[in-house]
């Protein structure tokens, strides 16, 4: 699910020409660039983070990229 984020984040920000410091919203990825907005199976909630951060669970460990 993460990967996913991040690629949403990444196709995202390419098309819509945006800066390394932008942050998008889950509006901004839904459901152009994430299709179906995924609920992390371990019940915890995704923040996306701007440009240079990946996305992260809230639950930590091992919910991050790597």
């Amino acid at each position: 699910n993460l990967r996913q984020i991040e690629a949403g984040k990444e196709q995202w920000a390419m098309e819509t020409n945006q800066a390394s410091t932008a942050t998008p919203t889950q509006a901004n990825l839904s459901p152009d660039y994430v299709k179906a907005w995924p609920g992390c199976p371990s019940g915890g909630a995704y923040t996306i983070g701007n440009m240079t951060t990946n996305p992260s669970c809230s639950t930590g460990a091992p919910h991050v990229l790597p």
